[in-house]
């Protein structure tokens, strides 16, 4: 609806003042200038009359122009806005569906984009139960599940590829702890079940093989083999199974002091200077409080000069002959 525009003109009386206040001011200056030509008042009396006389047809101008008053324009919103909330809901949502509707789309492929399908989801259900378009948020539904699913698959597929990962260099406490976070984040997913107790499974399997390969090399003198397998074991092993590799631990470590002491010995007494401080560096580590690894420790600074001799050597500079003294086993 549109209202009328208001048309009005200036109130009457103050123009005709105007009117002859102006042919006052000039009947005065025509009068001046034919009685007193020469007269000072004449040149102001000329001016003034020429200004009221604009005034007078400028205010004649705009007082018979018709307007529209701002009060006509408040009204006019005034109404449309009565008219709009007039409305009810059911009309409103016909009025503006299509631009709802396509609101709607876009919140929906946000959504989605974003991963948030629960709320995508809900709006599907508006497009079905609020707008009829039943087909369409089924269709909608089935390609929200489709994404969904690819997607838990990817995340699930790059956790088993971890796990597996972690299994391979060995890290079964990583493994187990990751396996854990996979099974809680996808719960109803079948390669997360029992996936714990599958790893627990595999490092048992690992640990009897290592324990035969490491029996094995103690049977046929591989000391290092062995040593280092025992090793491992003692970082894969956990509370009752360590007892396990008791009977041959010991064995193992002292077998392998005896190695050590003896590859030592020969490094020197070939003046390989380089293998002496490796085997020697050894000894101080893994035998730390040991008599062997006393008497090494006070040769080793012979040896690396002879290793680096840029340095000045130290005192008792390791001669061939107080090198020669090579430790003995405990």
């Amino acid at each position: 609806m549109t209202a009328p525009a208001d048309s009005r003109s200036t109130p009457r009386w103050p123009m005709a003042l105007l009117a002859i206040a102006t042919l006052l001011l000039v009947a005065a200056t025509v009068a001046l200038a034919i009685a007193r030509p020469a007269s000072p008042l004449l040149g102001p009396l000329i001016a003034a009359s020429c200004l009221g006389t604009l005034i007078a047809l400028a205010t004649v101008h705009l007082a018979n122009r018709p307007v529209t008053s701002d009060a006509a324009r408040l009204r006019e919103t005034l109404e449309r806005i009565d008219e709009h909330l007039s409305l009810s809901d059911t009309a409103r949502r016909f009025v503006y569906r299509e631009q709802e509707l396509e609101m709607l789309k876009l919140t929906l492929e946000r959504d989605i984009e974003a991963g948030h399908f629960e709320a995508a989801l809900r709006v599907v259900e508006e497009l079905g139960r609020g707008y009829g378009l039943l087909e369409e948020a089924d269709a909608q539904r089935t390609r929200i599940e489709a994404i969904r699913g690819g997607q838990v698959r990817r995340r699930i597929d790059e956790g088993l590829q971890r796990i597996r990962t972690l299994v391979g260099n060995g890290d079964w406490s990583l493994a187990s702890r990751a396996a854990e976070r996979l099974q809680v984040r996808f719960p109803d997913a079948s390669e997360t079940q029992d996936l714990t107790n599958q790893i627990a499974a595999a490092r048992h399997r690992y640990a009897a093989e290592l324990e035969e390969r490491v029996r094995g090399a103690v049977h046929e003198q591989r000391i290092e083999e062995a040593m280092q397998g025992l090793r491992e074991l003692d970082r894969l092993l956990v509370g009752d199974e360590i007892g396990r590799m008791a009977d041959v631990a010991q064995t193992i470590i002292v077998a392998h002091r005896e190695h050590c002491g003896r590859t030592f010995r020969e490094a020197v007494a070939r003046h390989d200077w380089s293998g002496a401080l490796t085997i020697g560096e050894l000894i101080t580590t893994d035998y730390p409080n040991t008599r062997m690894a006393e008497e090494v420790r006070e040769l080793l600074p012979g040896i690396r000069w002879r290793v680096d001799p840029s340095g000045q050597p130290p005192p008792g500079d390791g001669s061939s002959g107080e090198v020669a003294a090579t430790p003995g086993n405990d």
